[in-house]
């Protein structure tokens, strides 16, 4: 798996011409992966089904992950498997059926009244700066931006 792993990350940073962020961290999400797998008695990666992979997640929440960090491990597991099969090292891939975790929709956060009358009140009515600053806010605020 780890000549196979390296090949990958090679394919990353080579190929796909991927961000160092993000090889950091699908790195990190693989060999987190990997260590599951290694703890579960699973030497292969044609041996990985997908209920290995929703044990897997079933792991991640016990651990205390959050949604969106779920999520992102199994994208890089995906993008993993995805390789795996253009590679042809696998003839069907376990991950094609598992989805992942719906995330939470948060509620937008906006100014109270407060904040808001202090916002239109900060430019420097007696600068040239100051009085386009305050026309551009009062404008934005006008059109419910």
């Amino acid at each position: 798996m780890q000549e196979v792993f390296n090949k990958y990350i090679n394919y990353l940073e080579a190929e796909r011409n991927a961000s160092p962020y993000t090889v950091r961290n699908y790195t990190t999400d693989l060999l987190d992966f990997f260590q599951f797998l290694k703890a579960n008695g699973i030497d292969s990666l044609k041996e990985v089904d997908r209920h290995t992979l929703r044990d897997y997640l079933s792991h991640l929440m016990e651990k205390g992950f959050v949604k969106a960090s779920i999520a992102r491990k199994l994208s890089a597991i995906r993008s993993f498997y995805r390789y795996l099969l253009r590679e042809e090292i696998i003839s069907t891939s376990p991950v094609a059926t598992t989805s992942s975790p719906k995330l939470d929709k948060r509620l937008p956060s906006f100014l109270t009244p407060e904040e808001m009358r202090r916002l239109l009140e900060a430019p420097d009515l007696s600068t040239a700066q100051g009085l386009r600053d305050s026309a551009l806010l009062e404008l934005l605020y006008a059109s419910g931006l």
